[in-house]
């Protein structure tokens, strides 16, 4: 078994558990398939078209240069903390629960695994495809990893994905507590600490295995507060039905 057919289907059961995982989130929130795509068209606008012209930036970062890494960080947090922002001011105002903020994160995760990893991968093998007619040096320098890199890659991205979902969630509790600044403020400071560490990572030209178990920690982390977030969202709505009901009672004369 080459590494040419593991990477294609490594990468076609990604798609695959990408679209079941969209086609179970609307069973499970009818509905949520818009706010998907409002969550990946986020990360298209902000990353994709506005943040990959900084990318060659990364090259002055060489040698850890930690101004530059921090201007990288700070953009990519104000763009990122201001889409989903307003995400979850135009598209969510009137569904302000865990499932949309699950939803708008799975948009955004997605979008970036479609772009990251997949996107790479499949680059990646049209090169070792292309065999000969590629410069080795070029094919040695850009894509030639081993292929332990692959798990730790996806497991890297899966981790992303519980990131992005648990930024969504702050963002929607804050709007739940009356904080939206304060959420707004605390999103991007955590997005701009991932930022720093996966670009000082790159930049340092540190292993693999580093970048990977620090993204796996951050899942770890996030995932945890997705679960714990589950149950004290829908209290927090709870209590706010509970007022509307009194309030609405004391204003019909009970």
């Amino acid at each position: 078994m080459n590494d040419s057919f593991v990477i294609a289907v490594v990468l076609v059961l990604t798609i695959c558990m990408m679209l079941a995982g969209v086609i179970l989130l609307h069973r499970r929130f009818p509905g949520s398939f818009g706010i998907v795509m409002a969550g990946g068209l986020g990360y298209f606008f902000t990353q994709v078209l506005l943040q990959l012209p900084l990318i060659p930036m990364l090259d002055l970062a060489q040698g850890s240069s930690i101004p530059m890494l921090i201007f990288l960080g700070l953009v990519t947090a104000t763009l990122t903390g201001a889409a989903r922002y307003l995400i979850v001011r135009a598209a969510l105002s009137d569904k302000l629960s865990w499932g949309a903020a699950l939803s708008a994160g799975i948009g955004h995760g997605f979008c970036e695994t479609l772009f990251l990893f997949v996107g790479f991968y499949f680059i990646q093998l049209l090169f070792m495809q292309a065999g000969a007619e590629v410069d080795e040096q070029v094919l040695d320098m850009l894509f030639q990893r081993p292929l332990s890199y692959l798990l730790v890659d996806f497991a890297a991205q899966i981790g992303a994905v519980c990131f992005h979902i648990a930024m969504y969630l702050v963002i929607v509790r804050g709007f739940l507590k009356k904080q939206e600044t304060m959420a707004l403020l605390l999103v991007c400071g955590l997005q701009a600490l991932y930022t720093f560490f996966k670009y000082y990572i790159l930049s340092a030209d540190q292993s693999i295995w580093i970048n990977g178990a620090g993204a796996i920690l951050i899942g770890l982390l996030s995932f945890i507060y997705i679960l714990q977030t589950y149950q004290a969202m829908n209290k927090l709505k709870q209590i706010d039905f509970e007022k509307d009901a009194g309030e609405t009672a004391l204003e019909e004369g009970y």
